[in-house]
């Protein structure tokens, strides 16, 4: 007869034998490569070698477009040669997003970026059950970890009329438990988030990150060969190599455009608009009532325009004359890379150009656009912009902002950024919400000066980048180059 004793260790051993089962399960998942399946709650078969991921669902939920579920991109499986499945990291903090002390392990961190992304969670849902037709509007937020901003931006997101209406993406590169917290507590619109899976967070010693074996941004080319620094043939055009920080930027917006157009399953079949705002923008109340206006209404009023541009740096503080008024432009990164919206058959037209695109040497994803103009259309891209704002840039810490001491601009305080633009909207509410829009000038679009830089900035020399931009049109490509 078994004694008390061994009963126990029966039942001990067999709590060990479940802990390990499942516990092997979930590393198992975190390892799946392209070309393997592996039965989990989501159901994964393989196509041309490419692993696909559908979840089972019923036939009347909102927004799922069900004839093709294809895997986005997703985190990488950890390293297992180099340790980083045992590291835990603090994550670098550049801005006030992130709190003292927070830690996560980064194949923590990989993993909740893969589980964003394959599962489009959509909150709010129950509450906004209405379906995303052509007629909405998708807007798709990139942002870091300025939560001083962010709260900023959700404060006027929730003051947007028929924003429930809408489909709002917030679109992450840095994990944050704050900013997990501020999107987590926008109980006001639909809102799904999704995760860059190549961010510098993710990988903070190896590319995409900076690899301590990555040539210094200085180093002669003859120098860089005689050390044998990885990227050592491939400095830029003006001869200096890659910083990690500054590509992740024109990594992270063309990596989500093509997953928001491409790869979601949100968005298969959608054909409306996709507006592209980020953490430091501000809007106007009657936002979502001019981005419809505007997206109904484009092709009759401007059939060449590509784009439509609902913000701009102009310094408008009268809306009487100019609130109902739009101008056909050729896009300028430098004015109307500010809450531009493109629908599918734009995004096709840009789509074609993803190898120029992402071999422009230029960190800028917003330049490297309008580089496209005559580099791959053979014609300005067209966009037509309101006369009078609705999105306004209230970030003053950035790529291109230096801290200017003593000034309040330079110091990143939002305070006073935000209090002038309400005042603004404040002072012009009875111009807000126009009837009717109406062109000013013409509707063609022609090159109205020479590019400053044709060639581009520079930083974007390596073939790695270049590699790794032009794989985001690729479904087939779920897991990044380990070298």
């Amino acid at each position: 007869m078994m004694t008390v004793r061994w009963k126990k260790r029966v039942m001990v051993a067999l709590l060990l034998g479940m802990s390990v089962t499942f516990f092997g399960t979930v590393a198992l998942l975190r390892s799946v490569q392209p070309g393997e399946s592996h039965v989990t709650s989501h159901h994964v078969w393989k196509t041309n070698n490419v692993a696909r991921v559908t979840e089972f669902r019923k036939p009347t939920e909102p927004f799922r477009h069900t004839a093709r579920h294809t895997m986005p991109p997703v985190a990488v499986k950890v390293d297992q040669q180099r340790g980083a499945a045992a590291t835990t990291v603090k994550p670098r903090i550049e801005g006030k997003g992130g709190k003292a002390g927070e830690q996560l392990g980064i194949s923590q961190m990989r993993d909740h970026a893969l589980k964003l992304n394959i599962e489009e969670k959509v909150l709010n849902l129950e509450k906004f059950p209405e379906g995303l037709n052509d007629d909405g509007i998708i807007l798709a937020v990139q942002v870091h970890n300025r939560s001083e901003y962010f709260k900023y931006f959700i404060t006027s997101l929730q003051s947007v009329k028929n924003i429930e209406k809408a489909l709002v993406i917030i679109s992450h590169d840095f994990y944050s438990q704050e900013m997990e917290q501020l999107v987590a507590a926008i109980n006001f619109c639909r809102v799904v988030q999704i995760f860059y899976p190549y961010s510098m967070q993710l990988y903070p010693d190896k590319f995409p990150g900076q690899d301590p074996n990555d040539c210094p941004r200085d180093v002669p080319r003859g120098r860089a060969k005689e050390i044998g620094c990885n990227n050592a043939d491939h400095p830029d055009q003006y001869g200096h190599y890659r910083e990690a920080k500054f590509t992740m930027t024109k990594h992270h917006w063309w990596w989500k455009v093509n997953h928001i157009f491409d790869h979601m399953r949100l968005t298969q079949g959608f054909s409306g608009y996709v507006v592209f705002l980020e953490e430091d923008h501000y809007l106007s109340p009657d936002f979502f009532h001019m981005a419809s206006m505007l997206a109904k209404q484009k092709l009759s009023i401007c059939p060449n325009c590509d784009l439509i541009g609902l913000g701009t740096y102009d310094k408008v503080k009268d809306y009487r004359s100019s609130a109902k008024f739009v101008r056909a432009y050729p896009w300028v990164s430098g004015k109307h890379n500010m809450g531009f919206a493109i629908n599918r058959h734009s995004w096709n037209d840009i789509r074609r150009c993803n190898q120029l695109f992402c071999n422009f040497d230029d960190y800028n994803w917003d330049w490297t656009l309008q580089s496209l103009g005559k580099r791959c259309f053979n014609r300005p891209i067209g966009v037509l912009v309101v006369q009078a704002p609705h999105v306004f840039h209230i970030g003053q810490c950035g790529v291109h902002h230096k801290q200017k001491p003593g000034t309040v601009m330079g110091q990143c305080n939002a305070d006073s950024v935000v209090s002038s633009y309400r005042d603004i909207l404040q002072n012009n509410q009875q111009h807000l919400f126009p009837e009717q829009i109406a062109l000013v000038g013409t509707n063609t679009i022609s090159f109205t000066s020479r590019l400053a830089k044709p060639e581009g900035y520079g930083g974007w020399g390596d073939v790695r980048d270049h590699q790794l931009c032009s794989s985001y049109a690729n479904a087939s490509h779920i897991f990044p180059r380990s070298n």
